[in-house]
């Protein structure tokens, strides 16, 4: 009887660990609003210094779309998209606050960026 309700227990495990609602709720989207005091290139798009609004959203990652998403900042909110592109996830430290990784182009005044990391979080999200 015992080896029996062991095996009940550990079925429903298995059944709640691999339903399609228990994937839904480990899947998330994290943003932050990013300010940029420099012209910042974004793969191949130019961004103004300003602020900006990224987002990025684990089920369209797993999905294989485009999962780094840049609008503009627009009266405390996300507004236009104005970039959006597939990032290369990479473990790092916790983060305590957003923080992003940029280096000079060849253009003076101008950088490239190279990596995203969301507050709160040990996932770092290379742009490619």
């Amino acid at each position: 009887m015992k080896r029996l309700m062991y095996i009940a227990i550990l079925s429903s495990v298995a059944v709640f660990a691999f339903s399609p609602a228990a994937l839904t709720a480990q899947a998330k989207k994290e943003t932050a609003v990013v300010e940029f005091f420099d012209k910042i290139e974004v793969t191949k798009t130019l961004l103004e210094k300003g602020k900006y609004v990224f987002e990025h959203d684990d089920e369209r990652m797993a999905r294989g779309e485009p999962c780094m998403y840049v609008y503009s900042y627009v009266d405390g909110k996300a507004a236009n998209l104005l970039v959006s592109f597939h990032c290369q996830p990479v473990e790092r430290k916790l983060a305590t606050s957003t923080v992003t990784s940029e280096e000079l182009t060849k253009e003076p005044g101008v950088f490239r960026l190279r990596e995203v990391q969301f507050a709160g979080t040990t996932k770092g999200h290379i742009v490619p």
